[in-house]
């Protein structure tokens, strides 16, 4: 498997457990459809849960945290024209997100979109 193979596994791997439920999203980000779970855990929580799964593919993890979410977007460090991106964020603001989905804004604290690797070819 490729770098970028073997980092989606991972991740995908650690989301699916039962501390995640995956849930239906939006459209393709960079031509990549993106998966979505919600969970119980806080942001932090996540944060610590994912850091080591993406540590091994990267050279660095410079999380930014901005508007109540922490996110990142790199590439890999063994395959560096391949990128991926993850943001992780507070569930109870979003209201209009989940307006037809009221189980979500009631029984999950977080939110991750997680964009599988992709190609990219801009400087």
């Amino acid at each position: 498997m490729t770098p970028a193979e073997q980092l989606h596994a991972a991740l995908t791997a650690r989301l699916q457990q039962s501390d995640f439920k995956q849930i239906d999203g939006g459209g393709p980000i960079g031509g990549v459809q993106s998966l979505y779970y919600v969970t119980t855990k806080s942001r932090e929580e996540v944060l610590e849960i994912l850091t080591p799964v993406i540590e091994p593919y990267t050279r660095d993890i410079p999380w930014t945290e901005d508007y109540g979410q922490y996110h990142i977007g790199l590439s890999l460090k063994d395959q560096p024209d391949m990128r991926f991106g993850i943001g992780i964020s507070f569930v109870k603001p979003k209201t209009d997100t989940y307006k037809n989905q009221p189980d979500i804004l009631k029984n999950y604290e977080t939110d991750i979109v997680y964009t599988p690797p992709y190609e990219w070819n801009e400087p």
